[in-house]
């Protein structure tokens, strides 16, 4: 089995991470040093290896949904 297949690019997880914890996309990409264009087109790549939408705008802010909360634990307690 191609682990590659099975797993989310770790550039992707990171990015995820770093914007739950700053709230941001602008402030993750300048952290980072990515264009934003980039860091929206990873986030938006892990959401479809997932299935699901991770985050919600809201007032500016990048707010976790749900399952995203359930992730990040899940991802940070490793």
């Amino acid at each position: 089995m191609n682990d590659r297949a099975v797993l989310p690019d770790m550039r992707a997880v990171t990015a995820f991470v770093e914007i739950i914890r700053s709230g941001s996309l602008t402030f993750t990409a300048e952290q980072l040093a990515i264009p934003k264009s980039t860091l929206s087109r990873r986030i938006s790549q892990l959401e479809q290896r997932v299935g699901q939408q991770l985050l919600r705008r809201e007032s500016n802010r990048l707010i976790p949904t749900q399952r995203s909360e359930e992730h990040t634990s899940e991802l940070q307690s490793r």
